[in-house]
């Protein structure tokens, strides 16, 4: 099942890191200069005649070149460094991968049948956003939810278990994920990406 128009995965990410939203970046009507919008006319206007901009396609070729479908799983491997990569970039080219990555994760997404915990430090129903568009990971190994729980500081997380059926997601394995292992004995790690939109408002208590 295609996303609602309005509601991409990580969508308010990219809407503070590169000043127009998804739906903006892939409709090919909103052109970027540094930190200015503007009209893609105005955008080769600006750039016509200059010495930088000779040779320099119309921002309509580019932009459609640009929104091509992307590779879901090089996505996924960007995500799992977990330093925001999936949204660092040309921003019509992330916003085609963010397209692609809420697609095949609707589209493979279902109830997680085995339990999942994630270690935070704010409820998941905080986590996934205002929007509800932060997708959020979540573990079979309590090990490792327990080492994102761990003491920071004075801070400390807690876990958050998600019973059979309390959440919608999907392997990242099945996405193309990069295989990692955990532990001293190197276990397999199993990661699911939760849809946010299955996340429920009031958590269960354990």
């Amino acid at each position: 099942m295609s996303a609602p128009l309005n509601n991409y995965l990580f969508g308010e990410h990219f809407k503070r890191m590169h000043g127009m939203s998804v739906e903006d970046a892939l409709s090919g009507n909103v052109a970027k200069i540094n930190d200015s919008l503007m009209t893609p006319e105005e955008y080769d206007d600006a750039w016509a005649g200059s010495r930088i901009g000779k040779g320099m396609r119309p921002f309509a070729e580019s932009h459609a070149e640009l929104i091509k479908p992307t590779d879901v799983s090089a996505t996924i491997h960007q995500f799992q460094r977990e330093r925001g990569e999936h949204l660092v970039g040309n921003p019509y080219r992330v916003a085609a991968g963010l397209r692609d990555l809420t697609q095949a994760v609707r589209g493979a997404s279902r109830e997680n049948d085995v339990t999942l915990y994630r270690g935070a430090r704010r409820l998941p129903s905080l986590d996934v956003g205002e929007h509800k568009d932060t997708a959020l990971s979540f573990t079979p190994d309590l090990n490792v939810a327990r080492s994102f729980a761990a003491p920071r500081g004075r801070s400390r997380g807690s876990i958050f278990k998600a019973a059979p059926g309390l959440v919608r997601g999907v392997p990242l394995a099945e996405l193309g994920g990069m295989p990692r292992t955990v532990g001293n004995n190197r276990r397999p790690e199993a990661e699911w990406l939760v849809d946010p939109t299955s996340v429920p408002t009031e958590w269960p208590k354990r």
